[in-house]
């Protein structure tokens, strides 16, 4: 079994970048379904400025955007 995937994990983070830039999507691991969408949005948060404080996201994200399930639940901008 995958560790996440678009049709099974709890939370969809979707990146939006500057113009010209590729927008992407993680998803929450699977086996972290049973927690509060909070604290799966907070480790991957974490996760995500870990990524960038590493220098590993090498795009200007603009807006970070959370869904459930298909559902918009959280939006910041950076």
């Amino acid at each position: 079994m995958p560790a996440f995937s678009n049709e099974l994990s709890k939370i969809k983070m979707r990146v939006l970048t500057a113009n010209g830039q590729e927008n992407f999507n993680w998803y929450s691991f699977i086996d972290q379904n049973k927690k509060s969408s909070s604290e799966i949005i907070t480790g991957m948060k974490r996760r995500l400025s870990d990524k960038i404080a590493q220098g590993k996201v090498l795009v200007k994200i603009q807006v970070v955007q959370f869904y459930e399930h298909g559902n918009l639940i959280e939006t910041y901008k950076l």
